[in-house]
């Protein structure tokens, strides 16, 4: 058991309750897309004002505090989530997703690019952190790597030469899912090199292509390490809405759009979603 200070579904902290830990992929799942609901629900009720019940006093505050954050001592750290997330500041991980302290382990870096130390991060929570039941890959929108690996794309083509090899190798995990972007619309009529459309989207579309393809790459990852109990995730947050969205489909409503997606297996089905997002663009033009 233990307690936190996230948000329920009505809107209240959850400072007074205590909730389980999830028991497999699917409750670990549930909790974040549960999460976000009421993290969004939370963010517009801000400016709704409504009553809200007492919170509870100071001594049961701090026997309800106890099992994440005991006086004097290092509780037992036992998230049920890790999530890969970009470093921007407007993206809080822990909070977008309705949680509290030890339930998230948190890996975020710029574009979240999965350099080597990441990967290593992820290989020793796997090893040492049974508690975790799925491990997310959270893109979003606004995203600045994202937005320079393809303005570099548009001016350099292939091989974008910049000043600082740090800097460097971020666009260098962003690009594959530019080209793949890229390479998608040119198939299509949506936009056309040189025009405005086609750099919104591909900002769009490399947005939701980066989470997907890092998410794939860590699905093989855990597959390898034997961790069958460990789902693998992706989505992007929409900071406008608060919202965490599976990839743009032309048969999902925007409901239905709400959660995060299965990590891509193969190379094809990255590609699958290029082309389903494509399609929806192109449906949603031409209604306009």
């Amino acid at each position: 058991m233990f307690s936190s200070s996230a948000f329920d579904t009505l809107n209240q902290p959850l400072i007074n309750r205590s909730l389980s830990r999830p028991s497999n992929s699917q409750e670990a799942q549930a909790r974040l897309e549960v999460g976000n609901t009421a993290f969004r629900r939370w963010v517009a009720d801000a400016y709704t004002p409504r009553y809200i019940e007492e919170e509870p006093g100071t001594h049961e505050r701090r026997a309800l505090l106890g099992s994440v954050i005991p006086v004097n001592q290092i509780p037992t750290q036992t998230p049920f989530a890790a999530v890969v997330g970009c470093s921007d500041a407007r993206v809080p991980v822990r909070l977008l997703f309705g949680q509290s302290v030890n339930d998230i382990f948190e890996i975020r870096t710029a574009g979240q690019a999965l350099g080597n130390e990441c990967v290593g991060s992820l290989e020793d929570a796997l090893a040492h952190l049974k508690s975790i039941k799925t491990i997310v890959v959270i893109g979003h929108s606004g995203c600045g790597p994202v937005t320079a690996a393809v303005d570099a794309y548009l001016r350099d083509g292939r091989k974008p030469i910049l000043d600082s090899s740090g800097l460097q190798s971020i666009i260098n995990r962003i690009l594959p899912s530019v080209i793949l972007a890229d390479e998608t619309l040119k198939r299509s009529t949506l936009s056309k090199p040189g025009h405005a459309d086609h750099r919104r989207h591909l900002i769009e579309m490399t947005t939701t292509l980066n989470a997907a393809a890092g998410a794939s790459r860590l699905r093989h990852f855990v597959e390898s390490y034997g961790r069958e109990d460990v789902s693998v995730l992706h989505g992007v947050y929409d900071i406008a809405s608060q919202a965490v969205m599976r990839p743009l489909h032309s048969e999902l409503t925007p409901e239905d759009r709400l959660g995060l997606a299965t990590a891509p297996a193969e190379e094809s089905d990255l590609e699958a979603i290029a082309d389903q997002i494509v399609e929806a663009m192109s449906s949603a033009s031409s209604l306009i």
